[in-house]
C-alpha cells in the first residue's frame, strides 16, 4: 500500500470539512426519514380504517429501522471514502459476508420472514385463540422471531414463526349470521 504523506493542510481541511459536512446532513436525512414514517403511521391510526393500529405501529417501526441502518450505512461509506479508504473490496467483502450469514441463520431469516407476515397480514393477534399443529391456546405475544401461546391448562408453548405453515384463527370466527 503506497501512502502519500505529502498532503497540504488545505487538502487536509477540506477533506475533515466534507467529512462534517456528510455527518451533519446524514444525520437530517435519518431524521426526516424516521418523522416522515411516524408522520405516516400517526396519520394512518388516526383514520376508523380497517387496519389494525398495532401492527400499523410494528410495520412502521420495522420500516424505520430499516431505513436507519441502510441510511447509516450509506453515511459510513461516504465517510469512509473521504478518507481514502477503498469502498468497492468493502462492499465486495459485505456481500460475501452477507451471503454467508444468510446461508448460516437460513432458519432465523425464515423466521422473521414468516413474523413479519403474520403480523403485516394479521393472520392472528394477542389475546386470539388459535390452533398451529398440535399446539392450541391463546396468543400471549407475537414478535418476529417468535410467537408465544398459553395453551387451556396453562403450558406455555414458544414457536418459531419459521414452523408457523398453517393457523386457525378461532377468534375470527364470522358472527353475521351467514
Amino acid at each position: 500500500m503506497n501512502w502519500d504523506f505529502h498532503l497540504n493542510w488545505t487538502e487536509i481541511g477540506l477533506a475533515g470539512l466534507q467529512i462534517v459536512l456528510i455527518l451533519v446532513v446524514g444525520r437530517y436525512v435519518v431524521k426526516i426519514a424516521k418523522r416522515a414514517v411516524e408522520a405516516f403511521v400517526a396519520r394512518t391510526t388516526v383514520k376508523p380504517d380497517k387496519f389494525d393500529q398495532r401492527r400499523i405501529q410494528t410495520v412502521g417501526k420495522l420500516v424505520s429501522n430499516i431505513l436507519s441502518y441502510g441510511l447509516n450505512f450509506i453515511i459510513i461509506l461516504l465517510v469512509l471514502d473521504k478518507l481514502g479508504i477503498p469502498i468497492m473490496p468493502l462492499l465486495a467483502g459485505a456481500s460475501v459476508l452477507g451471503l454467508a450469514v444468510g446461508f448460516g441463520a437460513q432458519s432465523l431469516v425464515k423466521d422473521v420472514l414468516n413474523g413479519f407476515f403474520i403480523i403485516f397480514e394479521d393472520q392472528f393477534g394477542v389475546g386470539d385463540v388459535i390452533q398451529t399443529g398440535n399446539f392450541k391456546g391463546t396468543v400471549e405475544q407475537i414478535g418476529l422471531r417468535m410467537t408465544r401461546i398459553r395453551s387451556a391448562t396453562g403450558e406455555q408453548y414458544i414457536i418459531p414463526n419459521g414452523s408457523i405453515t398453517e393457523v386457525t384463527n378461532f377468534s375470527m370466527a364470522d358472527n353475521s349470521g351467514v
